[in-house]
C-alpha cells in the first residue's frame, strides 16, 4: 500500500484485524541499503506483523524502491512525507501509524541476520518481558560501502558476565543504545516516547535518553540468539556535525540523564551512585571553556539530590 503523508486510512485497512507485530522503518535517501533492511523482515518465520515504512521526502530512488515492495506484499505500508520532518519525527509516524500489539524500530541501512529474529523477542514479550533486545553485530563501513570494522556479538561480549537485573542496567547506560531496536509491548512503550523528544533537539545521542528511562524502570530480556547487524559509516553523523557540536549535544545529552537518575524512584541509592559516578566521569572528558563551571554546578547539585 502507497500513500501520502495525509492521505488518510483507507476504510478497508481500517477493518483489518491488526497484526500481532509491527516494524516501523524510518527512512530519509536509502536507496544503497533499504532492500536489505525490507528483506530481512519480510524472510521472518514469524509471518503475523506489518511493515511501515516513512519515507522522510527523500530525493534518491527510495520511494520507488519502497513502492515496488508495497505492491507486491500486502505486509508493507509505504508512507512519503511531503516535507523532511527530522529523523525524531519520522520515528514517531511509524509508531503512531501501526497498530500492532509489539513494535520495532528497524533503521533502513541495518537488517536482521537470522530469520527466526522476531519470533525470540516475541517469545520473550510473550513471557513476560516488557522490551526484549537482540545481540549485536556492529559493521562500519568505509568511503566506497567495503567493510572497514567488524565485531560480532558485541552485546553478548559486554553482557557476558551479567547476572541480575541491576547490573544489566548499569551496562546499557554505559555502553551504549543499541536496545532502542528491540521489541517493546505498544501500551508500555507509550509511558516512555517523551523521552525521545526531549532529545529532539539533538543531533547526536537522540534515543539515548528514552532508552535509559525504559531499561531503568521495566521488566527488559537480552536474547542473543537474535541478532541485528548495525551499519555505521566512517563519514557518518559524527563526523558530519563536528567536535565541537558533537561535544555540546554530548553535555545537553549526558546533563539530562543525570537529571533522570536523580529523580528516579524506582532505583536503588547504590544504583544511582554507581550509574551518576559513570555519567559524571563521561561528562568531565568534554570539559571546555563555560561548560567546566556549568559542570561542576550541576554535578554538585545532582549528587546532593541522590545523597552521595
Amino acid at each position: 500500500m502507497n500513500e501520502t503523508a495525509d492521505s488518510g486510512t483507507p476504510a478497508t485497512e481500517q477493518v483489518k484485524r491488526a497484526p500481532k507485530v509491527s516494524i516501523g522503518l524510518p527512512v530519509y535517501n536509502g536507496e544503497r541499503f533499504i532492500r536489505r533492511a525490507i528483506e530481512s523482515v519480510l524472510s521472518q518465520t514469524f509471518i503475523d506483523l506489518e511493515l511501515v515504512i516513512s519515507d522522510n521526502a527523500s530525493t534518491d530512488d527510495t520511494q520507488k524502491i519502497c513502492e515496488q515492495y508495497s505492491a507486491n506484499d500486502s505486509r508493507v505500508r509505504y508512507v512519503r512525507q511531503t516535507t523532511n520532518l527530522g529523523r525524531i519525527q519520522n520515528y514517531f509516524v511509524v509508531l503512531q501509524i501501526s497498530s500492532g500489539l509489539y513494535f520495532a524500530w528497524l533503521a533502513h541501512d541495518d537488517h536482521y541476520r537470522n530469520a527466526d529474529h522476531i519470533a525470540l523477542l516475541v517469545d520473550a514479550l510473550d513471557r513476560g518481558a516488557t522490551m526484549a533486545f537482540p545481540d549485536v553485530d556492529i559493521v562500519t563501513l568505509d568511503d566506497v560501502g567495503e567493510v572497514s570494522f567488524l565485531e560480532n556479538g558485541w552485546m553478548s561480549d559486554i553482557l557476558k558476565d551479567v547476572h541480575t537485573d541491576r547490573e544489566l542496567r548499569r551496562r546499557i547506560v554505559r555502553y551504549g543504545n543499541y536496545p532502542v531496536y528491540g521489541l517493546f509491548k505498544r501500551a508500555v512503550l507509550s509511558k516512555h516516547t517523551h523521552r525521545l523528544l526531549q532529545c529532539n533537539d539533538l543531533r547526536y545521542y537522540n534515543e539515548g535518553l528514552f532508552v535509559i528511562d525504559f531499561v531503568c524502570s521495566e521488566r527488559i530480556a537480552f536474547v542473543p540468539a537474535a541478532t541485528l547487524v548495525y551499519y555505521t559509516h566512517e563519514n557518518g553523523a559524527m563526523k558530519s556535525i563536528g567536535a565541537p557540536a558533537l561535544c555540546s549535544d554530548f553535555a545537553k545529552y549526558t546533563f539530562r540523564v543525570l537529571r533522570l537518575l536523580a529523580s528516579a524512584k524506582n532505583l536503588e541509592h547504590d544504583e544511582k551512585a554507581a550509574l551518576f559516578l559513570f555519567m559524571a566521569y563521561k561528562l568531565g572528558r568534554v570539559q571546555a571553556g563555560l561548560l567546566r563551571a556549568a559542570m561542576k554546578w550541576f554535578l554538585r547539585g545532582t549528587a546532593r539530590r541522590i545523597g552521595i
